[in-house]
């Protein structure tokens, strides 16, 4: 799946951003393999969702690389969610990240807020809660 958020769209999100470009692509690569996996590969058929929805994934991979960065920093690089979990659905993509323990990607509450406005969560994508 190609990159949806570059470095240099990142910046003008998030203009403070002191991150390496080449640390920043590796952070936007997690968080957008993140949102991934919270949608169930909905984001795949990015190019033919409506603009708002394209936006709202946007913001939500944006949010996501905040809270990666701010929480965990470069070191989360190494790999992508394994498993995602909201309420009683749990989705499982068979792929582990390169630490000790193989929790679920912890996604950031305004990630997901972004991410339930586009409508892409849950079964036949509206999330439940």
């Amino acid at each position: 799946m190609r990159q949806l958020m570059t470095a240099e769209e990142y910046r003008i999100r998030s203009p403070d951003c002191e991150l390496s470009d080449n640390e920043l692509e590796k952070l936007l690569d997690v968080s957008q393999q993140s949102i991934y996996v919270y949608t169930c590969g909905r984001i795949g058929a990015f190019d033919s969702m409506s603009e708002e929805r394209q936006e709202n994934i946007l913001k939500a991979i944006a949010a996501q690389t905040d809270y990666i960065s701010s929480n965990f920093g470069a070191q989360l690089c190494d790999g992508i969610p394994e498993s995602a979990t909201i309420g009683s659905f749990s989705y499982n993509m068979g792929i582990s990240f390169n630490q000790s323990d193989s929790s679920p990607a912890v996604l950031d509450k305004t990630a997901l807020m972004y991410l339930k406005a586009s409508g892409l969560l849950g079964r036949g994508g509206v999330l439940a809660v």
